[in-house]
């Protein structure tokens, strides 16, 4: 019996000093951290131990999530679990259609088809991105004194994408800075990046930017604008206090332009509307044969688009738009169709939005001026995807100013 009892204490001091060790190692290499800026979350906090929260099982649920999110080396193994998920993603099958390229290298307006999505891919010029802003801010200076000015420049999906798909394209958010940098110093600009990208850290890039589109979702949208309605001194809208709905089949352009079908086994994209600004006049402005500007009344859908003109009815030369803020201020923008969605947003806090499609619009200075006086316009804002200011768009400023 005595030798038991030696040996029963010795166990007990044996296991006490090895619980001590393991207490002060931990202690030692512990991640102490409350916030995760990886995962843009606060992490779980060490539980309160009660006998009732030991019994009822809650203690030990929360006890396992704090050890989860505290453990030495925890930055480390997220990093080895993304790379290990990259390299799952690496084995999908990937080709760069050459667009406008006879060498097959990615180019302005390629494309990157993935099994899943299909990707505009853009290279950035310095040529565009020079003539952008040297017609941006002609169109800035010709405008009446009193006016408000700003200038909005957003990312495109493949800004977000995993490293090895992103790198066929360019650095967006390297150029918009480039770009504001060399507007001139009266003009407001307003950081949508920002926004998209911590919008990225809550959602699935597919809730963010369509598969099959080359557009931004309604949901995205929301958080560019947002940027914009903090700058106008407007509240900021929540999406979650608006209702939903869900439609899918939605194959967008992207699918369209590079000829795909069922065959291709892409799953269509859900389009997702959000009840806000949809039921808002509209007046829809184009050109008859001979370039005079009518108001059009009936309308042909590109199929490849009827889904993302669920927002706004399509691009045209300009669009009026009755906001809800009866004797509020009035906006004029020059926009590209990315504007679609976010415009919705902006609706309940205007009086009148004036859509003008660089594009589309073939009235010169004459007609914009007009426009600004006829309107009583009290703000001006560009706003435009970053990839079109690479193409087309970047040319089309001219007929602003001229």
């Amino acid at each position: 019996m005595k030798n038991k009892g030696v040996l029963v204490l010795c166990t007990v001091i044996i296991t006490g000093f090895l619980l001590c060790t393991f207490a002060i190692t931990m202690c030692a290499f512990w991640d102490t951290k409350t916030i995760s800026k990886k995962e843009n979350r606060r992490l779980a906090e060490n539980p309160e131990f009660t006998i009732s929260r030991w019994f009822n099982g809650k203690y030990s649920l929360e006890l396992s999530s704090f050890l989860n999110d505290h453990i030495c080396g925890r930055n480390e193994i997220l990093d080895m679990a993304s790379d290990y998920q990259g390299l799952l993603k690496q084995t999908q099958s990937m080709e760069i259609r050459g667009n406008n390229s006879d060498n097959g290298d990615a180019n302005i307006s390629d494309t990157l088809i993935l099994d899943d999505r299909i990707l505009m891919l853009n290279i950035s010029n310095s040529e565009y991105n020079e003539k952008f802003v040297k017609n941006a801010n002609k169109i800035y200076k010709s405008l009446p004194k009193g006016i408000e000015k700003y200038l909005v420049l957003s990312p495109s999906r493949v800004e977000f994408e995993e490293k090895q798909f992103k790198k066929y394209s360019y650095d967006q958010k390297k150029s918009i800075s480039y770009i504001y940098q060399k507007i001139s110093n009266d003009v407001t600009k307003i950081d949508t990046y920002t926004y998209v990208e911590a919008a990225t850290k809550t959602y699935d890039l597919n809730k963010l930017y369509f598969r099959t589109d080359h557009h931004w979702t309604h949901l995205c949208s929301a958080y560019a604008a947002n940027a914009i309605l903090q700058t106008m001194g407007f509240s900021m809208k929540n999406p979650e206090n608006y209702n939903m709905k869900s439609y899918g089949g939605f194959y967008g352009y992207m699918y369209a332009f590079n000829n795909m079908t069922d065959e291709d086994g892409y799953v269509p994209d859900n389009l997702d509307v959000y009840d806000i600004g949809m039921d808002v006049p509209e007046e829809v402005h184009t050109y008859d044969d001979n370039g005079d500007s009518v108001v059009l009344n009936e309308f042909v859908t590109d199929p490849s688009r009827a889904g993302y003109y669920t927002f706004v009815r399509g691009s045209y030369s300009h669009i009026i738009i009755d906001g809800k803020n009866e004797g509020g201020k009035n906006l004029l923008m020059i926009n590209d169709s990315y504007a679609n969605t976010l415009v919705t947003w902006l609706t309940e806090d205007y009086d009148t939005i004036v859509m003008v499609d660089p594009r589309y619009y073939k009235g010169g200075k004459k007609e914009f001026d007009e426009m600004l006086k006829e309107y009583d316009i009290d703000q001006f804002m560009i706003c435009l995807c970053d990839p079109s200011t690479q193409m087309a768009v970047a040319g089309e400023l001219e007929n602003f100013t001229k």
